[in-house]
Order: structure tokens, then C-alpha cells, then sequence
């Protein structure tokens, strides 16, 4: 693959761009754009917060349970909404950070945009997590269950989709 910039030889490509770097005339977006493609680097950003996600969860129900008792009824519907919700949250996030990154209050900007699209990905698993732990009951679990795996796709594919237009900025 030959880049416009920077020629075809990968040896030369690396240190070209590392001599630029070090100089100062290149931030790391620059390489970013030259040596990977964005949806290659998209979904692995986006597994990697599902597994850390998950297991923060999951190490937070532990230490939870082992000092207060397990309060959940039904674990395989519970560790599904843990999934599932990690998955939401990582999925927004993910864009909703790369999105902030191009302007100066990055934190800001991630708070306020983040927020309106978690809300519907917060209702939803509050509800299907008070089912898990029994607190109500409700027949149309499998209802809710798809609205929250229809979310995470539709997100995940406007991350997949509007990312490389983020990418090439």
C-alpha cells in the first residue's frame, strides 16, 4: 500500500513519521490516518471497553455480594444485562469520546453529548435488572431484551458508519 506522503517501504514510512513526531510537526493523528484504516482501529477500541466494562461489573457484583449478600435471583438474566449494558456503554462512549477529541473541552463536550444517548440504554436496563433481581416481575422480558440489543446495533452501526468521517478530519 503506497502512501501519498510518505512512500511504500514500511521501514522508511516508520521512521519518517517518528522523525516528524519527534519533531513536532505531526501530531499522532497524522500516522493514525496514514497507517491504519478506521474501522480496523474502531472495533477494537470498542471490545476492549466491553471486556473492561464486563468484568468491572462483574467484580463489582463480587464485592457487592460478598459484603451485603446476592440480592440476584436470576444470575444468567443478570450477567445477559451486564453484557448487554457494557456493550451499550462502550459502543457510545467509544464515539461519543472520538467525537470530543476534536474540540478543546473534550470532557465537557462527552458529558453533554453522552448523556441523552445513554438515557434510553439506562431505562432500559434498570428495568430489566429490577426483573433479575425479582424486585418486579414482568412477563415481556424478551421485549426488552431486543429493544437493548436494537440499540446497541443501531449505535453500533452509526459508530461504524459515521467513524471514518471523524477518521479522516
Amino acid at each position: 500500500m503506497e502512501c501519498p506522503v510518505l512512500g511504500d517501504c514500511p521501514v522508511c514510512f516508520y521512521q519518517r513519521c517518528s522523525e516528524k513526531l519527534c519533531s513536532g510537526e505531526w501530531g499522532p493523528g497524522v500516522v493514525l490516518l496514514y497507517a491504519g484504516k478506521p474501522d480496523i482501529n474502531t472495533a477494537p477500541k470498542i471490545l476492549y471497553n466491553i471486556f473492561l466494562l464486563s468484568l468491572l461489573s462483574l467484580l463489582t457484583w463480587l464485592g457487592f455480594s460478598f459484603v451485603a449478600g446476592n440480592p440476584v435471583k436470576e444470575t444468567a438474566q443478570f450477567f445477559g444485562v451486564i453484557f448487554l449494558g457494557a456493550t451499550g456503554f462502550s459502543i457510545t462512549f467509544t464515539f461519543v469520546s472520538a467525537i470530543s477529541s476534536k474540540a478543546d473541552s473534550s470532557s465537557t463536550l462527552m458529558a453533554i453529548l453522552g448523556f441523552p444517548l445513554i438515557i434510553p440504554i439506562l431505562l432500559t436496563l434498570i428495568k430489566l435488572s429490577a426483573n433479575a433481581l425479582r424486585l418486579m416481575r414482568d412477563t415481556a422480558i424478551e421485549k426488552d431484551v431486543m429493544i437493548l440489543v436494537s440499540i446497541d446495533l443501531l449505535l453500533l452501526g452509526v459508530a461504524l458508519v459515521l467513524f471514518p468521517f471523524l477518521w479522516r478530519d
